[in-house]
């Protein structure tokens, strides 16, 4: 896959993220109890995966592979929830933009520190202030999209 394919995938994950946002908030209102429409969130999402995984003919991994890497690569799950379900309580409050502002402020910030640290099995790259006023301007431009003027 090439790189500007492999862009205009993430382009559309970005704009699925925004969907997944407001579907999980219509959910959490819907049935009100938000860490319900989480765990209907990740059933739907396990369910998913299985069927993705059974099309693509996927084999199980090694169990030898599974018990090789650090502790932490297990938290993903966990990661999920805390995002999926603040996502739910937020987005109920703030709208989806606002939300979502907040989530890309946050994400941006945490890269830079990963990437700057290496954390995490990331390669290093240092914080420089080319990468930090990018950050902030794709911030800035977030931050506009959900400004209103009352």
């Amino acid at each position: 896959m090439n790189v500007v394919t492999l862009c205009l995938i993430v382009l559309i994950s970005g704009i699925v993220v925004s969907a997944q946002t407001a579907v999980n908030r219509k959910l959490g209102m819907q049935i009100g109890k938000p860490f319900y429409a989480v765990l209907i969130s990740f059933t739907v999402g396990t369910l998913s995966t299985i069927l993705i995984c059974l099309f693509r003919q996927e084999e199980l991994p090694e169990k030898s592979r599974l018990l090789e890497g650090p502790w932490w690569m297990w938290l993903g799950g966990m990661l999920g929830v805390i995002y999926v379900g603040t996502s739910i309580i937020a987005a109920a409050r703030l709208q989806v933009t606002i939300t979502l502002v907040l989530i890309i402020a946050g994400q941006l910030i945490g890269a830079l520190i990963i990437d700057h640290f290496g954390l995490l099995g990331t390669i290093p790259k240092e914080i420089s202030w080319q990468r930090v006023l990018g950050c902030l301007l794709a911030m800035a431009g977030a931050a506009l999209v959900a400004w209103q003027a009352d």
